[in-house]
């Protein structure tokens, strides 16, 4: 099974019905989901401003079918290093830089549908997939 970042821009549809949540869902199944540590803190931000139902078990269960990765110190020097453009905002910048230091282990796909986000992941050379 392959392996793929997901970026909390994606991960919000799966706590909140959007038009791309099913085709995202589908996609899903076919990869082995990784994504930051950040993004658990970042769902539950979304769960409480959004007043989601039962938000707090949803955010669990979303992140239950993720493999997360720390915010390491490799992280933190990528992030650093990161000459994103456009340039990205702090989380965001946080999450590439994830993605990039997972690249080693052979994750060169991610799912996002922030398009700062994927302009710049695309500019890395990742391939960003955004079912719909």
């Amino acid at each position: 099974m392959s392996w793929s970042y997901v970026d909390t821009s994606a991960l919000v549809k799966l706590l909140v019905d959007e038009d791309e949540t099913e085709a995202l869902t589908s996609a899903l199944g076919a990869t082995t989901a990784i994504s930051s540590v950040l993004a658990v803190i970042e769902l539950t931000a979304v769960a409480r401003r959004r007043r989601v139902t039962d938000g707090e078990a949803r955010v669990d269960s979303i992140v239950a079918g993720l493999r997360l990765a720390p915010l390491s110190d490799a992280v933190l020097h990528s992030a650093q290093a990161v000459g994103s453009h456009p340039p990205l905002r702090a989380l965001d910048l946080l999450h590439l830089a994830t993605a990039r230091v997972l690249e080693e282990a052979g994750t060169r796909t991610l799912f996002a549908y922030d398009l700062e986000f994927v302009a710049a992941a695309r500019a890395e050379g990742f391939t960003v997939l955004a079912p719909a």
